[in-house]
């Protein structure tokens, strides 16, 4: 359920205008991304995929999937903070790659 949550919560900010420039990051400037819709959307739909199985008992293989491809954006996510030299926003992409993780392995077992 926290995923889900999360998930849903981090693409639906994505969906607005980007962030003002923050001092910990001042080299790394802010502007609109164009795959950042591209982004925001695979988010909520991620986040869809992980609640709409579970809630109508209907193809669970896809909330299998859906765990899979957000851990997989995930992994990106944290490549991607590192790289720009945000390293304390990697800790949360890592809890939701285990998290996701963890939904995987225990939605296929089911």
């Amino acid at each position: 359920m926290v995923v889900r949550r999360g998930r849903a919560e981090a693409g639906w900010r994505s969906c607005g205008p980007p962030e003002p420039s923050s001092a910990t990051c001042a080299r790394v400037p802010r502007r609109a991304s164009p795959t950042r819709g591209t982004r925001s959307a695979s988010t909520i739909l991620g986040a869809l995929g992980l609640i709409l199985p579970a809630a109508t008992g209907t193809a669970p293989v896809l909330a299998v999937l859906a765990a899979i491809g957000l851990a997989i954006t995930m992994l990106l996510a944290a490549v991607v903070h590192f790289r720009r030299g945000e390293k304390q926003k990697i800790v949360p992409n890592v809890v939701l790659l285990a998290l996701a993780a963890t939904v995987a392995v225990g939605a296929q077992a089911l």
